[in-house]
């Protein structure tokens, strides 16, 4: 029956391409919203159209009269759900381009603060590049010196435990994956580096973590203390030598005057006689013969 009414009124053919076209949308409008942040516009969208084609299915039914009495109210219920749908699009697109202009204009705070922070760092005496505790992921010019490397490729994706003295690796690993976790800053400390030519280099470390594109990293900032390191060798031999120097000292002024005690005990002894004879003889006692 609800085929014989399609085919013999040609307004019940068009009412049930357009349910068709409405099924289509609807199942269009599902989809979209399982992809949407916004959910609301699209449920309302959902309900219009889910009106529709109520009120086309009830059309070919009921025939004529339904469609007479009831398409004054649909119409005017579809207009208010299209109406409140099209409000709620335009919440949302508007909110979107806030949204989007609030992410240009960070990600351009973001880059300049980059690259003032680059300029600082770049200007930096010290060592600095920064990692994810993987990889190395920035160098400045004074960390190229430091491991003699001839352009940043080669420091860049590589590990900085590699440059680690092998009996330090898992102390310094174990820093990283802490920095990490807890965030902050780790104290400073002296440390032992390789340059990539394989030579060492005693340096005072300290490393904290940074934002960085988005996320966080870590910023490690070494110092070459080869030339301090080597003062205070030259000081502690120089100690060295000046308290062998005065042990020295101290022993020759300890023999020097045991051989004067020795000495003068050994000229007392004659002296003591001779000053008793004197005596006796400027008093007249001595027996000359």
């Amino acid at each position: 029956m609800f085929s014989q009414l399609i085919v013999t009124d040609p307004i019940n053919i068009l009412l049930s391409v357009s349910a068709v076209i409405q099924i289509a949308a609807i199942a269009l409008a599902v989809r979209m919203v399982n992809q949407a942040n916004d959910r609301r516009p699209w449920l309302v969208l959902i309900m219009a159209l889910g009106l529709m084609l109520v009120v086309r299915l009830l059309g070919i039914l009921l025939g004529p009269d339904f469609r007479l009495y009831s398409g004054p109210f649909s119409a005017t219920l579809l207009s208010i759900l299209l109406l409140i749908a099209m409000a709620m699009f335009r919440t949302v697109a508007k909110a979107e381009r806030e949204s989007q202009a609030l992410a240009v204009q960070r990600g351009a705070e973001r880059d300049q603060s980059e690259s003032r922070y680059r300029s600082l760092v770049e200007l930096s005496p010290d060592v600095m590049f920064v990692h994810d505790g993987r990889s190395i992921v920035y160098a400045n010019s004074a960390a190229l010196r430091f491991f003699g490397a001839k352009s940043a490729s080669e420091l860049i994706g590589r590990s900085p435990v590699e440059f680690v003295v092998p009996e330090l690796r898992d102390t310094i690993q174990h820093r990283i994956d802490a920095l990490l976790k807890d965030g902050g800053t780790v104290p400073l400390s002296e440390q032992k580096w390789k340059r990539l030519d394989g030579s060492e280099v005693e340096v005072d470390a300290v490393g904290t973590v940074i934002p960085w594109r988005g996320g966080w990293a870590i910023q490690s900032i070494l110092r070459d203390i080869t030339h301090r390191k080597e003062l205070e060798r030259r000081n502690l031999e120089l100690l060295a030598d000046e308290r062998a120097a005065r042990s020295s000292a101290e022993s020759a002024n300890r023999i020097k005057d045991e051989f004067l005690a020795t000495l003068s005990h050994e000229l007392r002894t004659p002296l003591t006689a001779i000053l008793g004879w004197s005596y006796m003889l400027q008093k007249g006692f001595a027996d000359i013969d």
